[in-house]
């Protein structure tokens, strides 16, 4: 956890002076919270993989914000939010539950994997039989039939302040088993009892979706139904396309991309950002990679070829023009 930058600080208050007064900003970034989070999650710290410890922090919000807010909708920054959240909002306070999420239910692996089965099985798992990978690796004893994808979730932060066993109970078991996706994990394991079930729609993950849905949802507006899609892992997401990867699904889509007009809904929000990028950015990130780079080498030596040829041509008959 750090302090967000001066520069960062600065966008976020135009963003915020952009849409006021239906949005306010408050950032929780100050020396006393990181100094809380660093005290209370002290026996966390670098044991959570290559995931920052700012992950966690999901666990911890009814300790961090305001007593006067009850609950709260969370969201990873890999999400798009198509509809209105009123109705998500109204789904708690509901009595038992900690928390609502979209839920996905899970088919029981094999019980005859041994543990080289698992590591395979691990690298082309989806999050939810990952997360039977790891409690079948661990040997526990929890009969998991649902999941749940942290991307977003509802807190009752006064169910979570009444019932403090939760947080603390959480700490222990993820320092105790240091799952390598932890605040997930953790969640469908300690919270399992408390959480209140939402639709399919409140989190359509694209990894879940067939190949061509999944380019639809980025290329144009998601089928009917969907609210919230979560662009989860190193899947394609509608601000890290690259030529190469357009040029394959839709070829017709890259002649938009080269004349810096994205062809992605995301892009249509981003004008409205302080975060969106300047024409030199936009070029930066055209040619990023050296397979971005590779892509386009033919495309320039053409042209450069024909200029050359252009060149050689005018200069034949300016020639001819002055000196004949």
């Amino acid at each position: 956890s750090e302090v967000l930058n001066l520069r960062h600080r600065k966008k976020f208050r135009q963003l915020e002076q952009r849409f006021a007064p239906r949005v306010e900003i408050k950032i929780y970034d100050s020396e006393e919270h990181i100094h809380f989070l660093n005290t209370r999650l002290q026996r966390v710290v670098g044991k959570t993989s290559w995931w920052p410890i700012d992950i966690c922090t999901k666990l911890l919000l009814s300790e961090i914000l305001p007593l006067d807010l009850d609950k709260i909708i969370g969201l990873d920054g890999d999400t798009l939010v198509y509809t209105s959240l009123r109705e998500l909002w109204n789904k708690l306070p509901a009595e038992g539950y900690a928390l609502a999420a979209t839920v996905r239910e899970l088919h029981d692996i094999h019980n005859d994997y041994d543990h080289d089965d698992l590591d395979r099985l691990w690298g082309c798992a989806d999050n939810g039989n990952r997360f039977q990978v790891f409690l079948r690796k661990k040997h526990l004893p929890i009969q998991a039939s649902f999941c749940i994808n942290a991307g977003m979730l509802i807190w009752d932060l006064c169910f979570l302040r009444q019932n403090q066993w939760l947080l603390q109970g959480s700490i222990d078991w993820l320092t105790r088993y240091e799952p390598p996706i932890p605040e997930q994990i953790t969640i469908n394991v300690i919270f399992r009892s408390h959480i209140l079930p939402c639709g399919e729609r409140w989190n359509t993950g694209n990894d879940y979706l067939p190949l061509k849905e999944q380019w639809r949802n980025i290329f144009s507006q998601p089928a009917k139904g969907i609210s919230i899609i979560h662009y989860p892992g190193s899947l394609n997401k509608p601000w890290k396309l690259k030529p190469q990867k357009i040029i394959k699904q839709r070829w017709r889509k890259l002649i938009s991309y080269l004349f810096l007009r994205p062809p992605t809904i995301w892009h249509k929000y981003r004008q409205e950002s302080p975060w969106k990028h300047s024409l030199r950015e936009r070029f930066r990130e055209l040619f990023a990679t050296p397979e971005d780079r590779k892509l386009f080498k033919p495309i320039f030596t053409g042209i450069a070829a024909t200029l050359a040829l252009m060149a050689s041509v005018s200069l034949y008959y300016l020639g001819r023009f002055f000196f004949s």
